[in-house]
């Protein structure tokens, strides 16, 4: 049977005779349209969920194992082990941010 070789709908597709299903996926196949495969749920790889002060502690842990990889020996530190990054100076110059007393 003849069908023509376009995009058909879910509901079309489904309305199609088997003989003109595997017409049109022949025709599809001779001009290299191959659906795409499906990939399993648990293969696809996980975002990572990293806070601003996580990137931070990462950032500093590496320039800190960079500096110190003359000094020390064991290049083995892990991100809890590293110091928190030195508290900035506030704010709050502006006497309209200051509280009162």
């Amino acid at each position: 049977m003849s069908i023509q070789d376009r995009y058909y709908t879910r509901a079309e597709y489904h309305k199609l005779s088997n003989a003109k299903r595997l017409g049109l996926n022949c025709k599809q196949e001779a001009r290299g349209s191959h659906p795409k495969p499906k990939v399993e749920k648990s293969k696809k790889a996980s975002p990572l969920n990293l806070s601003k002060h996580s990137i931070k502690v990462i950032a500093s842990a590496i320039k800190a194992n960079a500096l110190d990889s003359d000094n020390d020996t064991s290049d083995e530190r892990s991100v809890e082990e590293t110091p928190s990054p030195k508290k900035t100076k506030s704010n709050r110059t502006n006497s309209a941010l200051k509280r009162k007393k």
